[in-house]
């Protein structure tokens, strides 16, 4: 006797409930959720602390009260003679990492979706063994990218810059941080919500935008680099573009929201 059939409904329904079974399954838990947004709430704190602290050392290194030979695009300790980056970092560490009072506390690398280190440290986490590799992986991300793009927007001027040069350097520098804490900000809500409704990718929210704050502050960043800087002489400031402040204002704007993306992938991995 042949053995009956399924009706198409009926097998799809079935297909349906298993997937969304597994869909489930593979959510984020709440405790996952909550350690993943506190890496979003401290990595936004410490991209603007590494950001304010390279600006800091460029303005003193324009002005000469740093050496020119200082290198004020990676974080050393002649950059960074307070160690505000360290501390800021540490100040993530304990809050994401295995300690009493994280929010990461008794939780594995795969419960908050973390298989390897992204780029540009993967080398120096080659493996992730724990929650104190995570927090550190994305201190160490949030650090090297800040690192790149000043390599790209502020370069390296030759002391000493004049008042209107100056001028110019440090608003591209403060525009530029501006934008990126606010997309990485936004974007981090946006996932955060995302994975309270069941969300497990990041792909929703990597260029979202949901309350337009991101483009309200950008075009307000492009509109104050063009002010500042139509005086400016392009070559001496030495950013991005020197072909018109115009040119320099979208391409500081364009490199804030593509380091931003790292950023925010490098804290809300796929799981």
């Amino acid at each position: 006797m042949p053995r009956p059939r399924l009706s198409i409904a009926i097998l799809s329904s079935v297909i349906l409930i298993a997937a969304f079974a597994n869909h489930a399954d593979a959510q984020f838990s709440d405790a996952a959720r909550e350690c993943r947004s506190s890496l979003g709430k401290h990595g936004a704190k410490m991209l603007t602390v590494a950001a304010k602290t390279l600006a800091k050392c460029h303005k003193n290194r324009n002005s000469a009260k740093f050496l020119d030979t200082v290198d004020c695009n990676a974080q050393t300790p002649d950059s960074d003679p307070k160690f505000k980056i360290d501390k800021a970092g540490q100040k993530m560490f304990e809050a994401t990492g295995d300690f009493a009072k994280s929010k990461c506390n008794g939780l594995t690398p795969a419960d908050v979706g973390f298989a390897s280190c992204p780029a540009p440290c993967a080398g120096d986490f080659p493996v992730i063994l724990n929650m104190d590799h995570v927090s550190s992986c994305v201190v160490c991300v949030l650090i090297g990218d800040t690192e790149t793009a000043f390599a790209s927007i502020a370069g390296t001027p030759v002391p000493l810059l004049n008042k209107i040069d100056g001028k110019c350097h440090g608003r591209v520098l403060k525009a530029h941080t501006a934008l990126r804490k606010t997309a990485f900000k936004a974007r981090a809500r946006c996932q955060d919500d995302a994975e309270e409704a069941g969300a497990i990718l990041n792909d929703i929210c990597t260029t979202a935008d949901p309350k337009g704050k991101i483009l309200k502050t950008r075009n307000k960043i492009i509109g104050k680099i063009e002010d500042t800087c139509a005086s400016a002489v392009l070559t001496d400031v030495d950013s991005c573009s020197d072909v018109s402040p115009q040119g320099l204002a979208f391409c500081v704007a364009n490199d804030a929201e593509a380091t931003t993306t790292s950023d925010f992938e490098a804290a809300y991995p796929d799981k």
